[in-house]
């Protein structure tokens, strides 16, 4: 896969965004300058349309990066980057019937 392309580009700000949840470290003071580089590569990734619209304030990152519109695009950014190595493995099966649901989640009454 070319490096400075999709769906390679978001994949790489996927595990970025992984490693700074997984490895967070507290901080006193959290400003947008923080980790700037993994910022602007998330901040380019997460449209307006898709930050959490809480009345959370600053700092961006994880107050409004963090919410559904963030989850939707990790989703949406590891399907692509799998259907793309699928594709140039040259795995001969169909990514989508094998991996992904063909029905709607089944809901549980209480």
């Amino acid at each position: 896969m070319v490096a400075g392309a999709e769906p390679f580009q978001s994949a790489d700000v996927l595990v970025d965004l992984r490693n700074e949840l997984v490895h967070f470290k507290p901080r006193w003071h959290w400003t947008d300058e923080d980790d700037a580089k993994f910022v602007r590569g998330l901040k380019s990734k997460i449209t307006p349309q898709r930050e959490n619209r809480q009345p959370i304030g600053h700092p961006w990152f994880p107050n409004k990066a963090l919410g559904a519109g963030c989850a939707d695009w990790a989703c949406e950014s590891s399907i692509a980057f799998a259907r793309k190595w699928h594709q140039s493995m040259g795995l001969t099966h169909d990514f989508d019937n094998t991996y992904l649901p063909s029905s709607p989640p089944v809901e549980i009454d209480d």
